[in-house]
């Protein structure tokens, strides 16, 4: 089967039951329930936006090594030919950590966050809790590069660089920091592809 096909087929669960039933062979048998949910995020449902914003911290986390793997930081405009696509990078994992951050908050009151624009998300986090100081003083500097993410996937329509973009590599250390102080909410989860199912924690 084509990876087409596979991410057709492509779910994910969590397990809401263990228990362990005798057979007829007189041996025991796990049994797992599991619940798989709609496409779409219940965002009235506090445990489904912590599981959502626990992925979204998982995955700025899996886009944060991705970008030190392969970028030099401590210089990064001599050393990297393609600067402008880990600064796209950063900025979406900023925009990750904050909006998980958020969700696990408070779940922003049931709505869902639908924006890049990372001053917002920042001015949103820090009604629900206090901004390091690091952080804040970033917040200063950041007017500018409020919408880095949608800007830079289009960095080829221009000639040079205009704005502080490397701050973004330093928003993204302390987003990461920060993030560090949450509790990720994870549940067993079953994943189904191609006629398999796989637990994963």
């Amino acid at each position: 089967m084509g990876n087409r096909a596979t991410s057709k087929s492509y779910g994910e669960g969590y397990i809401n039951d263990i228990r362990v039933e005798e057979n007829e062979a007189g041996g025991n048998t796990l049994i797992l329930g599991s619940a798989f949910p709609s496409n779409e995020v219940d965002w009235q449902n506090l445990e489904n936006i912590k599981i959502a914003a626990s992925r979204a911290l998982d995955m700025a986390d899996e886009l944060y090594e991705l970008i030190h793997s392969n970028c030099n930081l401590d210089d990064p405009v001599f050393e990297n030919k393609n600067l402008a696509i880990y600064i796209a990078i950063s900025a979406f994992a900023c925009e990750l950590y904050l909006k998980g951050m958020i969700y696990l908050e408070n779940g922003h009151h049931g709505k869902q966050l639908k924006t890049h624009r990372l001053i917002e998300l920042l001015e949103c986090l820090s009604q629900c809790t206090p901004l390091d100081d690091c952080i804040n003083s970033l917040k200063d500097e950041m007017i500018e590069l409020d919408d880095a993410f949608q800007e830079m996937r289009y960095v080829f329509e221009y000639n040079a660089f205009n704005k502080e973009y490397l701050l973004i590599f330093d928003l993204l250390e302390e987003t990461r920091k920060k993030s560090l102080e949450y509790v990720r909410h994870r549940t067993p989860t079953l994943l189904y592809s191609d006629g398999k199912i796989m637990v994963s924690k």
